[in-house]
């Protein structure tokens, strides 16, 4: 059964689900009581004082924190992800429980909800399952999908969660905090460009440890990379002797948007490196684009956005305009479900809608186009 509570103590009802809920894996953990064997057993005709000694129905020991790792976005309104899980690998040991269907290799799709895993632990005190809880996050790796793993951390971090204050408005604190801090970006593209080689060398091999080494002097290299749809160009300066500079400017700011990292700066932040550009850094997970896409680049300094794309697939809910329609920006132009989970789709600037071209109904792929603007 479920309630909510307001501050004066008093219950409001909200439903009923008699089935297991996600969380029945911290009861279990309480209370030492496997749930799913109690179903099985009643099922069966047995009584729960036969099930259950007495002290087992009263007996409930430390504490024990669940969290869901889910293949969303929580920066862009919790937005679901799908594709291939290049990596999946989660700490394996007593003092964690892992409940997953997933490993590496598996598809995430539209078709199921986004919840990719639960991480369970339980120790006599909560401070120490926070901060158990935070380790075995902090070992987690999962690259194909974005997930809502560095939102966890955050929130295990949070000082509301740690004295059990916290509300709906701690994950808007979170995600504020969040959305106004581009550094795990920069640091990021700075990573992925000075490379896996280099910041795990041991300077044993000339070769490595001299980065960039060339008989003239200095060596110099520039690329550019987008990461969650922001382009950076990242400017690698190596003197020979492993004295580098990574210098990391963010478009459309420019200059003023401009953060340098020397080689030790680098290697106090350990990188995973995975398959497709993704690395998970002590700030986050994030797909390193090598080289940005030319209408991302565009749209960012000044072009004008010829049509709206689908960031997911899935079943087209509603178009709500019509060809020929005046529309302003963030006003919603469709709605697309996928994993269960309703998705509007809003219009980037000011504009007028050229070319509907899905219908209700219709299922779609990620990047489809599902109209056009005229300008």
């Amino acid at each position: 059964m479920e309630f909510l509570l307001d501050k004066d103590g008093r219950f409001y009802f909200i439903e009923v689900n008699s089935r297991l809920q996600v969380e029945h894996p911290v009861t279990e953990a309480v209370t030492g009581i496997d749930l799913v064997g109690c179903q099985i057993d009643i099922a069966q005709g047995l009584s729960l004082k036969k099930i259950l000694p007495s002290a087992a129905r009263s007996n409930v020991t430390g504490s024990a924190i669940e969290v869901r790792l889910c293949a969303e976005s929580p920066e862009k309104g919790f937005l679901t992800s799908t594709g291939t899980l290049l990596e999946f690998l989660t700490p394996r040991d007593s003092s964690l429980r892992v409940d997953t269907g997933f490993e590496t290799g598996s598809k995430v799709t539209h078709f199921y909800d986004s919840l990719l895993a639960k991480l369970i632990v339980h120790t006599p005190d909560r401070r120490e399952s926070i901060d158990l809880l935070l380790k075995k996050l902090k070992k987690t790796v999962i690259f194909g999908v974005e997930t809502n793993q560095g939102f966890l951390e955050s929130l295990l971090r949070s000082p509301d969660f740690a004295d059990a204050r916290h509300s709906t408005s701690t994950t808007e604190k979170i995600l504020a905090l969040s959305k106004d801090n581009d550094g795990p970006r920069f640091l990021a593209a700075a990573l992925h460009v000075a490379g896996k080689n280099l910041l795990e060398t041991t300077q044993q091999d000339p070769w490595i440890s001299h980065p960039g080494f060339r008989l003239g002097g200095m060596g110099k290299c520039i690329k550019t990379v987008e990461i969650d749809g922001s382009v950076f160009e990242v400017e690698f300066v190596s003197n020979g002797r492993a004295d580098v500079t990574v210098s990391v400017r963010q478009f459309p700011q420019g200059e003023s948007n401009l953060r340098s990292f020397s080689l030790s700066d680098l290697r106090r932040h350990p990188a995973i490196f995975g398959p497709d550009g993704w690395i998970k850094t002590s700030l986050g997970t994030f797909q390193v684009l090598r080289h940005a896409r030319a209408a991302k680049v565009s749209s960012r300094t000044g072009a004008r956005v010829d049509e709206l794309v689908s960031p997911l697939p899935g079943k087209v809910l509603e178009i709500r305009v019509k060809s020929g329609a005046k529309v302003s920006k963030g006003e919603t132009l469709a709605v697309i479900e996928s994993m269960k989970m309703e998705h509007p789709l809003l219009s980037p600037e000011q504009s007028v809608i050229g070319e509907v071209r899905v219908s209700p109904g219709e299922l779609i792929e990620a990047k489809a186009t599902i109209l056009t603007f005229k300008h």
